[in-house]
């Protein structure tokens, strides 16, 4: 079973320093790339800060299975990983880090595999 390292928390509490840390030390891990609902923001590009998705799309993947976990938030944005980022990688499944946006939710769903 592949191991999943959440990196998690309030805006602003040192998510990105630690990733990137975590990436120097060890190079080999890979972290993924989140979907979301919100807007883009200025600088931001498709596939590197986020996969941005139309709301209908992002509930379509729900539907179709393709989220190994997905949030709504109160702000009606939804975030999630998409089934094919972990997957889609050459990098050994041990070595592999998540970082979800980190704000409080409405609904939360996360497969049962990744938390036990």
């Amino acid at each position: 079973m592949p191991t999943v390292l959440v990196v998690t928390g309030p805006s602003g509490a040192g998510k990105g320093t630690l990733i990137r840390e975590l990436v120097e030390r060890v190079p080999e891990i890979e972290v993924t790339v989140s979907a979301t609902t919100r807007e883009r923001r200025r600088g931001e590009e498709d596939g590197r800060e986020y996969w941005f998705l139309s709301d209908d799309d992002f509930l379509a993947r729900i539907a179709r299975g393709e989220f190994l976990e997905q949030v709504e938030y109160v702000s009606g944005h939804r975030y999630g990983t998409l089934r094919s980022e972990p997957s889609s990688s050459p990098i050994p499944a041990h070595l592999r880090a998540w970082a979800p946006s980190s704000r409080p939710c409405a609904r939360t769903s996360v497969l049962p595999y990744l938390t036990t």
